[in-house]
């Protein structure tokens, strides 16, 4: 559905249209009605509404100027004005701003508005067809262009481009002259914790995104081209002046901090850079990109956002150093799962552990996950408990984590997930086991906001015989028993520092912060501010 704001200093005018249009019929999601033109403009330049309904004689701010300043933003803005007899030389204005009609407030009716909306939902959908297609042929252009990159960067890293002249063509006909310039492979690698995945809907598409949007700063720098080895992962590949080092490292500089910023930005992810050594000799450029992508594993512990060189490749502890503390760290995940227990402290300490030991990524992985299920197979062997994640899941997600910075996204989740489940399982001895399922549902999908409907289709019970079966049961309805977890999981993220106010909302599904504000402070009585001593 297309949205639609309204704005009049009259609320009887508000009021009627607001219930009289069959808006949803026509198409269309009344998002906002507002007697304060000011109001409506911060709005307006907030969430980019699709139609504008606008009287023109209003104080502070007339129609005309309204309508101005959101198109300043938004060009696509359909607009429509409601007038009286007094104000046809403002009408005649509107026309210059591509006001799609104007009605008489006098005669105002909702039949009125109904085949005005109608021509501008074909417009919309008109408009919206084009720019689709338009996009998917960009799409597929740049798809392509990937795909060829992508190709020649797996033969480069297979060592079988024996012809320095061939490698040399190649980045030539992909843009970048390096003939009498200094050579420089740069290796990239993106990361991104579970709710930025999620967001995405599939790391193939974020990975899309963030090679987007590389391609696009790297094509624009004139001085390097992007060539791709898998998706979030490939190479910057500079060709440099022949001048002094300060003035090289400013381009790369330039360049490589644009595209951190820009992914930060755009892709709310990070990247992990590392760069190789500067020659005038292809071979020797590509024996060092071959290099750079074979010790990958060495940059789990780099930090994100920064650009490394080839000297920050790190050597890792053996395998066994760390499964000897196996037993120990089995007890004490399983003493911080309990209800009076801290898990937040517990993570903290064991990312701060594995980053001064660096133990091998896999090890680490295997380490972490391996607690996860033999904790779940304990419950399940002694309580006859159910599996909160399944092992596939779990192997699934583990598999994609290429950072210490997912790793430990993964376990605030996953093992914060189970300190819930941990903890509702020690009150609910008793409880029905619908509930049980209820709420662990709940849990296994904190990243959005789960309906009563669905965890009633969920469990094959009618929805309102489950809502009353909910409230009588847990003393609470579905929906403040689901709100009031997600914000003790919020205040204990926010206190832990695993997030900013705006990541963890979105962690929790909430799309609007406010409102996500205006619930944490409603169920703990104050601001995130006291939680944690930062500004929102």
């Amino acid at each position: 559905m297309y949205s639609v704001i309204l704005v009049d200093d009259s609320m009887p005018v508000l009021h009627y249209l607001s219930r009289a249009v069959p808006w949803e019929q026509l198409g269309f999601q009344l998002a906002g009605s507002f007697s304060d033109p000011e109001e409506a403009l911060t709005y307006g330049q907030q969430h980019a509404p699709d139609v504008l309904i606008t009287d023109i004689g209003m104080p502070k701010i007339d129609g005309i100027q309204l309508i101005a300043s959101l198109k300043q933003t938004q060009q696509s803005l359909m607009s429509v004005i409601i007038s009286c007899h007094g104000e046809f030389a403002y009408a005649q204005q509107a026309v210059k701003l591509g006001v799609q009609d104007y009605l008489l407030k006098e005669n105002l009716t909702a039949d009125q508005l109904v085949p005005i909306l109608e021509q501008i939902r074909q417009r919309l959908d008109q408009a919206q067809s084009h720019s689709s297609e338009h996009q998917r042929l960009q799409e597929d252009h740049l798809r392509h262009r990937l795909l060829i990159k992508r190709k020649f960067t797996s033969e480069l890293l297979s060592g079988s481009i024996q012809d320095p002249e061939y490698g040399i063509q190649r980045l030539t006909h992909f843009g970048l002259d390096t003939r009498g310039k200094m050579i420089l492979p740069v290796y990239y690698t993106v990361t991104a914790n579970e709710e930025r995945k999620q967001r995405f809907h599939d790391l193939d598409l974020l990975s899309f995104t963030v090679e987007n949007i590389v391609e696009e700063i790297v094509e624009h720098s004139g001085t390097a081209v992007h060539l791709s080895k898998s998706p979030g992962e490939g190479f910057v590949w500079f060709a440099l002046p022949v001048r002094s080092g300060a003035q090289q490292e400013m381009i790369v500089h330039e360049v490589m901090y644009q595209l951190i910023y820009s992914v930060q930005k755009f892709a709310k992810a990070e990247i992990v850079t590392v760069c190789g050594s500067k020659t005038l000799h292809w071979q020797e450029a590509m024996n060092d990109a071959i290099q750079l992508q074979a010790q990958a594993d060495r940059y789990f512990y780099l930090p994100p956002s920064t650009l490394c060189d080839s000297t920050h490749r790190l050597d890792f502890q053996k395998e066994s150093d760390l499964f000897a503390n196996y037993g120990t760290a089995a007890e004490s995940l399983a003493l911080a799962l309990l209800p009076d227990g801290e898990i937040n402290l517990w993570i903290n300490n064991w990312i701060e552990r594995l980053k001064q030991e660096r133990y091998h990524p896999e090890t680490v992985k295997t380490f972490m996950l391996k607690l996860a299920i033999d904790w779940q197979l304990k419950q399940q062997q002694l309580h006859e408990r159910p599996f909160a994640f399944s092992v596939e899941e779990l192997h699934r997600e583990m598999g994609h984590i290429r950072h210490i910075h997912e790793l430990t996204e993964w376990m605030n989740i996953r093992f914060g997930a189970l300190a819930v489940l941990s903890r509702d399982w020690t009150l609910q001895a008793n409880c029905r086991s619908e509930i049980i399922h209820a709420r662990n549902y709940v849990e296994q999908h904190m990243n959005r906001l789960v309906k009563l409907e669905e965890v009633a289709e969920h469990l094959h019970l009618n929805a309102s015989y489950f809502s009353r079966l909910f409230k009588k049961e847990t003393g609470e309805t579905f929906i403040e028993y689901a709100t009031r977890v997600k914000m003790q999981r919020a205040k204990e993220w926010i206190t832990a520092g695993n997030g900013t106010v705006d990541e963890v909302s979105q962690m929790l599904g909430y799309q609007y912060k406010s409102y996500f504000l205006k619930l944490y402070k409603l169920y703990t009585g104050h601001t995130p501010v006291k939680s944690k001593g930062d500004t929102i």
